[in-house]
Formats: structure tokens, sequence, C-alpha cells
């Protein structure tokens, strides 16, 4: 982890031909550091509702789809020859959620923050995620087709490096680059050796072709929710 903690700020802030991608998401860099920082634990995060909406709705959406995501993390957690990075589901402690007048304050690992908390929110569906009607107006990209997919991964890589006329947003690009750190941190020795034996190309770093594709894997199976949670 020694690397990372030294590449933890130009991560999480850019640099290089990253700096574009510094990121404005509505998650604060320092909260990001300490999902790193104290991997792998949650986190506890303030979470304010959608102006048309309240504390209440904003715990009961967030519950239901805890549960669901749990649900799928222990199924794929199960099914999986290769077990997922993820620390195993039904061992994790009992959820923590509390709420007052204003906010809601909720434990949260990385992976539920991700695939959870953030597809709630206005920045996720304006600048990553696209859907297909809204394709000339965005250039996120349509995370319910994500499949750890080498080739894929391989043009994403190759848009990190080289962002000038990327067609893909700089907030997903970031997304990927940040949560493939992570994944990859965290992923267990066989699985690594998967990841490592699947380049595709030689135009871009292994990796950055490794941490994106880790990143793939990370997402893959995403739910979304409506657009305004």
């Amino acid at each position: 982890m020694a690397d990372l903690d030294n590449d933890l700020h130009d991560l999480i802030f850019g640099a290089g031909p990253a700096q574009r991608f510094t990121q404005d998401s509505p998650i604060l860099p320092e909260v990001w550091e300490k999902y790193f920082r104290k991997a792998p634990r949650p986190v506890d995060l303030l979470l304010n509702p959608h102006r048309r909406s309240s504390p209440g709705a904003l715990r009961q959406e967030l519950s239901e789809r805890l549960d669901a995501e749990a649900r799928f993390a222990e199924d794929s957690y199960l099914r999986s020859e290769s077990k997922n990075w993820r620390f195993p589901p039904f061992r994790r402690a009992r959820r923590s959620m509390v709420q007052n007048e204003s906010y809601v304050v909720a434990r949260l690992w990385l992976d539920e923050l991700v695939r959870v908390a953030l597809p709630l929110t206005k920045w996720w569906w304006e600048y990553v995620w696209r859907k297909p009607e809204r394709e000339v107006l965005s250039r996120g990209y349509d995370l319910t087709e994500i499949r750890p997919n080498p080739k894929l991964a391989a043009e994403f890589a190759h848009a990190v490096e080289h962002p000038e006329g990327a067609k893909f947003s700089p907030d997903l690009l970031w997304l990927l680059r940040v949560v493939g750190r992570y994944a990859w941190e965290h992923q267990p020795p066989d699985s690594k050796e998967w990841i490592e034996s699947q380049r595709m190309s030689r135009g871009t770093s292994s990796s950055e072709q490794n941490y994106i594709l880790a990143a793939l894997k990370f997402l893959e199976g995403v739910s979304l929710v409506r657009e305004s949670p």
C-alpha cells in the first residue's frame, strides 16, 4: 500500500493528463481518502436529501437499495469461483443509519457508496451514467452494460491517458480510476493474475488497464434508480 499512499493525492485530485479529471462529485476528497486509508472498512457519511425530498424518504430509499445490493453481493460472492474482492457481505456488521430533520448519517462501505448511494445523485445521472435516449446530450456511459471486458478496459484506459477528444465524460473516467485503484488493491491474488493476463492494448500502461478492468468488475451489475429519487 506504500505506492498507493504516494499516489493518493494525484489519484483523487488529478495529475498530468488526469488533471482535467479533478472531480466534481458530491463526495468530498477527504472522504475518498478515508476509504483508502481505512480500507476495507466502512465510513460514516452525512447525506443530504434532494430539495424535493426528505431525510425520511432518503433513508427509506437507501435502506431498500442497500438490502437489494446485499442480496446481490452475497449471491455474487457465493457463486464466484474467484472470491470477490469485497469483504464477505454476510460477515459485515449490522448496518448503521440515523436521521434528523435535515440529513441522514449512514455507515457505508465503498462499494455501497458507489453502487447504491451515488446513483441517487444528480451528478451520477448527468455526468456518469448515460441513458440511451440521452446519448447525444451526454458523454457518460450506460453502466448497465458494464462488464469486466478487457477490450472495454483498454478503451477506457486509453481515454484516461489521452483525454483530448475522449468520448467518455471526465467524471466517468475519474470515477473509474479511483474505484479501480481501490478495487485493485483488494483483489485476491488469483483475480489479479486473471486481470493481468487480459491486457489488450500496448498503447496504454499495463497498470492503468489493470485498474480499469478492476473497476469494471467492481461496477458489474450495478442497479440503477429513477432519476429523481
